[in-house]
């Protein structure tokens, strides 16, 4: 696999600088924001993230800058590969009935489970422990673990999207995307294997995008960039995905470089 990081194409890559939702107008500032707060400084920071400037062993990110994006814009980007391929697998799935929406987490851990046992293997690596939890053992994490709770601050979330068909409360698939400030974050993105096919992770992605871009709407205002992991992380069918779905390679960097 090819290294993540800093290689010569990769130089002219832009530069997309983080500002940490502490940081950022409106904080609630409270115990909840701090725990979002160290988290960004103890899993991105230094890995994806650079303190103050690009560094040698930094992971270039897949990202979506939303500046300015809105419905018509996110579909002519993503035309811009694989002639709308992305496109026309959302429009697909929409075609067949499914429809996309925000979730409560907690309400779906049997369908959640499905979804993670469905296939052994993602992107050509097996699935890891987290992954392979019985119902019974998610259920306990979820009732505790803060990804799973409401936040009453905008600049620190973590909101669950699921697929599901218009005549049924199954779910398909989910996505959970966290917002730490200026930025969001694609942190847990799985579909039913069986179901793939049907187009339901594009048409997820441009359901979630579509809300992204909703600049008016207080829990999203002020997001500047969405990022998909690592750009040259995962299989063909993976760096192909991210491409057609409209995410581009960039170096992340703290805003003034300081990480508190």
């Amino acid at each position: 696999m090819k290294s993540d990081s800093i290689e010569f194409e990769d130089s002219s890559a832009p530069q997309l600088f983080v500002k940490a939702g502490v940081d950022c107008p409106g904080c609630k500032l409270n115990e909840q924001c701090a725990w979002y707060d160290n988290q960004l400084k103890t899993s991105l920071v230094g890995r994806y993230i650079a303190q103050k400037s690009v560094f040698e062993e930094q992971i270039l990110s897949a990202c979506i800058p939303l500046a300015g994006l809105d419905s018509g814009s996110i579909e002519d980007k993503m035309r811009k590969y694989s002639k709308g391929a992305a496109l026309r697998q959302a429009n697909k799935a929409v075609r067949k009935g499914y429809v996309f929406k925000q979730v409560n987490p907690k309400c779906y851990i049997e369908d959640i489970v499905a979804i993670n046992i469905s296939t052994p293997q993602r992107a050509g690596k097996e699935m890891t422990t987290p992954y392979r939890r019985s119902i019974e053992e998610l259920a306990q994490y979820a009732s505790n673990a803060p990804e799973y709770q409401p936040s009453v601050c905008n600049n620190h979330w973590d909101r669950w999207w699921g697929v599901f068909q218009s005549d049924s409360d199954q779910m398909f698939a989910y996505a959970r995307i966290r917002r730490n400030g200026n930025f969001v974050l694609y942190a847990q993105w799985l579909g039913h294997f069986e179901f793939l096919k049907d187009g339901i992770m594009n048409g997820l992605h441009v359901s979630i995008l579509n809300w992204l871009c909703e600049h008016s709407n207080p829990v999203v205002c002020g997001l500047e960039f969405a990022v998909y992991a690592a750009w040259h992380s995962g299989d063909g069918g993976l760096q192909s995905w991210k491409k057609r779905c409209g995410f581009e390679p960039s170096w992340l960097v703290m805003d003034g470089g300081n990480v508190g």
